[in-house]
């Protein structure tokens, strides 16, 4: 990320700032302190990290820097909580609920439903994400994911947050990449990059392409259903890799105006930075525009 920054012109040989981000309590601190410590007027906050952002929305109002809430980056990272700005905004969403310990488990399956989907409430690259189609697998993967949790780093690096386990409601149908890039609210670009189907139950991504197979209708469907979905967690700025799939269970059919039948989109997760592949593909660089 440092070598492309060069590239484009944004960072100079031996502008780099270090200081100890090694206590999510303490990072906001210490990241301040090594910042005004430099006597520079910084223009903003920025991360490609994960289990950073959530310090990218602290340091932003901390420095009364533009860009966005901290609240914003919490939703984000954590899924229950984004979830719920979704069904606060009126924007569907599947079926989901936490599981806060092991004797909730079987309420929790009856109301969502198998099969269901597995998951840390923050954590990335599919890691402790399984698919569930009984109460065995539900079980196992639950003892498995929760012993997890408490080992491996990519759930320990998330300022802030407590991690829970969240189950959903399986969508059956075709996943998506929506890129987005917003200013003061609006959404300036957003384009569709197709996934290929995952390796269930574990969701490893296979390959993908670009630009999206859909039809204009549905490519428009997906693009706006992703601004709402940024736009319900508070956020104005900066740039936005949104997960997604498209339902076509008879229940999220819908017709629209000239009577043709769509189907819904549905979220995965609001990812607050650029996506990793098909950066430029579309003459689009999201590291020079954010």
């Amino acid at each position: 990320m440092l070598q492309l920054m060069r590239d484009d012109g944004l960072l100079e040989d031996g502008g780099e700032i270090y200081c100890d981000m090694n206590d999510n309590e303490k990072a906001s601190d210490n990241v301040q302190q090594a910042a005004e410590a430099t006597g520079i007027d910084f223009d903003g906050v920025f991360s490609p990290h994960e289990g950073v952002m959530t310090l990218v929305g602290d340091l932003c109002e901390r420095m009364k820097l533009p860009g966005n809430c901290a609240e914003a980056y919490y939703m984000a990272r954590d899924k229950k909580l984004g979830r719920e700005a979704c069904v606060r905004a009126g924007v569907p969403s599947p079926r989901f609920e936490a599981i806060y310990k092991r004797d909730d488990i079987d309420a929790v399956v009856e109301r969502v439903g198998l099969p269901l989907v597995m998951k840390p409430s923050s954590g990335a690259g599919s890691d402790g994400v399984f698919k569930c189609s009984s109460m065995e697998e539900v079980y196992t993967n639950y003892d498995r994911v929760i012993k997890e949790m408490s080992e491996n780093d990519t759930f320990l690096i998330n300022a802030g947050l407590t991690i829970l386990l969240i189950v959903e409601e399986y969508i059956d149908g075709d996943e998506f990449d929506v890129d987005v890039l917003m200013y003061d609210g609006e959404a300036v670009y957003a384009n569709i990059i197709d996934n290929w189907p995952t390796m269930e139950p574990t969701f490893l991504e296979t390959g993908s392409n670009c630009p999206t197979s859909y039809g204009p209708k549905e490519a428009q469907q997906l693009k706006d259903y992703a601004v709402d979905c940024v736009r319900a967690m508070k956020f104005k700025q900066g740039c936005f890799h949104v997960e997604v799939k498209y339902s076509r269970k008879e229940t999220r059919l819908q017709k629209d105006a000239d009577g043709d039948v769509l189907g819904t989109p549905l979220l995965i997760e609001v990812n607050p930075r650029m996506g990793v592949g098909a950066l430029f593909c579309c003459g689009v660089s999201f590291i020079s525009q954010k």
